[in-house]
This record gives structure tokens, sequence and C-alpha cells, in this order.
């Protein structure tokens, strides 16, 4: 036998009522701003201006058009900036291993900047006496018994040495 259940204890029909009372409330609503628009437009007498909806939804979705393909065309731009920017960081990362795979020779064409002088001469454009100087600045053992090829030798062993001593306090 099924259960009977009272109108008024019931939650579905509560729940229902209680819709169709919104529902009447805002039709009633609408009629009531309608009522009132009529009344001011007869009262006021100003015509309403006729609005093309059509062309003012097409107006709207070639803005959203133009506002997109601009920020399509701004993300590539980007992209390509991107792109050209982590090719050349790979590129001066592969350098940069191959350089220090590479034993390093002397360049014979052109010395190192720190052989040059301020005044820009390098230790082969120097004379004996100018690298004994030197030399003796740096408290080199043996400089004056030296050749020109030995001075230079030994003033780029020092720089070397010093600059490994430097890397290796870091």
């Amino acid at each position: 036998m099924p259960t009977e259940t009272h109108p008024a204890t019931d939650p579905q029909n509560h729940v229902l009522s209680t819709v169709r009372q919104g529902q009447a409330a805002v039709i009633d609503s609408i009629r009531a701003w309608t009522v009132v628009t009529e009344q001011l437009t007869r009262t006021l007498r100003v015509p309403v201006p006729r609005v093309d909806l059509a062309g003012i939804v097409d107006r709207v979705f070639d803005v959203a058009e133009q506002t997109l393909a601009a920020q399509r065309q701004l993300a590539h731009a980007l992209t390509g900036v991107a792109t050209r920017q982590a090719d050349t960081a790979v590129t001066a990362v592969e350098a940069t291993e191959a350089a220090l795979e590479q034993p390093q020779a002397p360049a014979v064409d052109a010395p190192p900047e720190q052989d040059r002088r301020p005044d820009g001469r390098t230790y082969e454009e120097r004379s004996v006496e100018g690298l004994r100087e030197r030399a003796g600045e740096l408290e080199i053992e043996g400089r004056s018994s030296m050749t020109k090829d030995e001075l230079i030798a030994a003033l780029r062993n020092h720089r070397k040495s010093r600059s490994a001593r430097s890397r290796q306090s870091r």
C-alpha cells in the first residue's frame, strides 16, 4: 500500500509552489515595467528609435575578430622572438662547451689583451729591459739571464698561475 503524503508537508510540492510564485512575481514585474514604459512613451511622445540589432551584433563580432587577430599576431611575434633567443642561447652554450673541450693554443697573431700595457704595446713589442722590469715587479726569479722569449713565457706563465689561484680561492 503506497504511503500517502499530505500536500502541506510534502517538500517537493512546497518547492514547486515557491518556484511558481517566483515566476509569477517576475512576470508581474515585467508587466508593470511594460505598462510604465508605454505610459511614459504616450505622455512624453518621444519617438522610440529603431535599433539595428543585427548591425550591432555584427559590429561587436567584427571588433572581437579584429582583437583576436591582433592577439594571434602578437603571440606569433613573441613565439618567434623566444625561439630566436633560445637558439642563440643554445649556440652560445655549444660554442662555450666546444671552447672548453679544446686545448687552448697561444695566439700567434693576436696576443692576449692582458699582455698589453696601458700604452697598447704587447710583450712582443716591448724591449728586453722593459720585460725584465715587469718581471722584477712580479718577482720572477732568474730574469736577469733570460732571453726575450723566455721573459715573455715567464710573464705569461706567472699570469696564468695567478689566474688559477684566484679561481681556486673563489
